[in-house]
């Protein structure tokens, strides 16, 4: 495994880590019980047409929402360590 592979696993455990960890608050109980009473409306007041098409989308969106989050996640691992390198605290290479 290169230092690039393991760079990029390092950071997706870390992502995964502060994902599993937001679970855990308030926010993101509130937004599952919201995403649960949406499911519900689809599956009982749509066309399974209609129904299908929404479903299909939702998730696409979510897909993109979670590719966002890892990239600004990536970038402010990033920013930090050129942060602590222009204070001193981390030497360049």
């Amino acid at each position: 495994m290169t230092n690039n592979q393991e760079w990029n696993e390092f950071l997706d455990n870390m992502f995964n880590n502060a994902i599993e960890n937001y679970k855990g608050t308030e926010e993101y109980v509130e937004q599952k019980r919201f995403r649960e009473e949406v499911d519900t409306f689809i599956k009982t007041e749509l066309s399974t047409e209609h129904s299908e098409y929404l479903e299909e989308n939702l998730f696409d969106l979510s897909v993109s929402v979670e590719k966002q989050a890892k990239a600004v996640y990536r970038q402010g691992v990033n920013d930090c360590i050129m942060i602590l390198k222009n204070l001193g605290i981390l030497a360049d290479k």
